[in-house]
């Protein structure tokens, strides 16, 4: 080999490990982490999970989450059972307790989000013990009772409300308790000279709460264009060289799969944006350092299996797959729409009656055996 095809042979292997060195690398797709997740439950692959109540109690935070991202991926499950069973913790806890909890407004934003996406209806969902419909839309948001503020737990709750107004089309009366408004001018007011938000005005800046941030003022980046740049901004600066982002000074997948479903709320794709690639590695890179080999995903370095980080991780995913396929975005719920797996067969009927059949058949035999006496 001369020395020009020897260079040119040296120039193609160059311009080859660059092209695999900018390919994000390969993450499972949402049903196999779920495949996966269920066998980290102890479940079979036939079996379902959202039916499960041991496992998966409705109305707790993790569950609820993953009910919401199994809906809005397509994945067949039992959501109208677990409607049903959060119907019925709904309506408990307003009985037991005058609502969902005394502080926390995400409580009823949460549920409500979840009610959306597997098809109710969240302003009517369950029965008070007034005898009058249940509206989580509007006692966690502008109908808010609480003695404190709506949201003395942090920004946190601003954003949850405005995803959930915007989730719900609901129009904030006239005469409301909070204005939509309210949510925004508080979450505005809480973002740092950076561009980033923290969990609480005059923080420091916060993966987590930067990234929720702009998935709150996505539906009106017209309106917040500079906000949300100026958010986009800090965010690019906090990636590490890995892609991965951290919170509390620590890398972490819920983090990073945040700031994935941030941007495509924003329409963009994290895989292609120049201002999420750091020394070749993408945001989607960054997800699958935190891929473990069962196929769910740890929360940090721990290297253990962490439902929170497998869910968020399959929300982030689920918002990527509706946008490369041109649907509505994440908590764009208008066309919120839920698939049951076929009906589970009832054999055993069958199976005991034949088993009837046969045993009068051998006694039968039997009988004309039996020696006469």
């Amino acid at each position: 080999m001369n020395r020009r095809m020897r260079r040119a042979a040296l120039l193609l292997l160059l311009c080859a490990a660059l092209t695999l060195s900018t390919l994000a690398a390969q993450l499972p797709d949402v049903p196999s982490i779920y495949a996966a997740e269920k066998t980290q439950l102890g479940l079979k692959e036939r079996d379902t999970v959202l039916d499960q109540a041991a496992l998966v109690p409705a109305g707790s935070s993790a569950s609820d989450w993953l009910a919401m991202t199994l809906a809005r991926a397509g994945v067949p499950e039992r959501y109208g059972a677990y409607l049903d069973a959060l119907r019925t913790y709904v309506e408990r806890q307003y009985a037991e307790n005058g609502g969902l909890d005394r502080i926390r407004s995400t409580e009823w934003q949460r549920i409500a989000l979840t009610v959306l996406a597997l098809g109710g209806d969240p302003t009517q969902f369950g029965t008070g013990p007034d005898g009058a419909p249940i509206d989580l839309v509007a006692d966690g948001t502008y109908g808010w009772q609480g003695e404190n503020a709506p949201d003395l737990q942090g920004v946190n709750a601003d954003i949850f409300a405005l995803l959930t107004l915007d989730a719900a089309g609901c129009e904030v009366p006239a005469d409301a308790r909070y204005q939509r408004s309210y949510f925004e001018q508080n979450l505005l007011a809480a973002q740092l000279p950076d561009g980033g938000f923290g969990l609480s005005a005059g923080g420091e800046i916060d993966g987590d709460m930067t990234a929720m941030a702009i998935q709150a003022l996505a539906p009106q980046q017209a309106q917040y264009a500079a906000q949300i740049e100026a958010a986009l901004a800090a965010l690019s600066a906090a990636q590490l060289p890995d892609g991965t982002f951290a919170s509390w000074d620590t890398p972490n997948a819920e983090s990073t799969a945040q700031v994935v479903l941030a941007l495509c709320c924003l329409g963009i794709d994290p895989e292609t944006d120049a201002r999420f690639t750091k020394n070749g590695k993408t945001v989607l890179d960054g997800l699958a350092v935190f891929l473990l080999p069962e196929g769910v995903f740890t929360h940090a370095a721990e290297n253990q299996p962490n439902l929170m980080a497998t869910e968020q991780v399959m929300r982030a995913l689920t918002a990527l797959d509706r946008l490369r396929a041109g649907q509505s975005s994440y908590f764009a719920m208008a066309d919120a729409a839920v698939t049951e797996p076929a009906p589970r067969r009832t054999v055993w009927p069958w199976a005991a009656g034949a088993a009837v059949l046969a045993a009068a058949a051998l006694a039968a035999v039997l009988l004309r055996k039996k020696p006469k006496s």
